[in-house]
C-alpha cells in the first residue's frame, strides 16, 4: 500500500463479510462506508447505475408521516 495511511490507530476491531463473486463486492463496500462513516474516509462510494430516489420517495413518505400523525392524535 503506497502514501500515508489515514486511518492507522483508528482501527481497534473488524468485521468479514464474505461475499460470492466479484458482482456486488463495491456496492457492499460503498453500503458499509456510508453507514460506517470512518473519520479520514475521504470518499463514501458510489452504487453502479443507482439513481437519486429522494425526489420521487419523499413526497410519498411525507403524506405517511401525515397519516401516523393522524392516528396518532385519535
Amino acid at each position: 500500500m503506497s502514501g500515508k495511511d489515514r486511518l492507522k490507530g483508528e482501527w481497534d476491531a473488524f468485521s468479514l463479510y464474505v461475499v460470492r463473486g466479484d458482482r456486488h463486492v463495491k456496492d457492499v463496500e460503498s453500503l458499509l462506508l456510508r453507514i460506517v462513516k470512518p473519520k479520514g474516509a475521504l470518499v463514501s462510494g458510489r452504487f453502479r447505475g443507482a439513481e437519486n430516489l429522494r425526489k420521487s420517495l419523499l413526497p410519498r413518505l411525507e403524506r405517511y408521516a401525515d397519516v401516523l400523525a393522524a392516528l396518532r392524535r385519535k
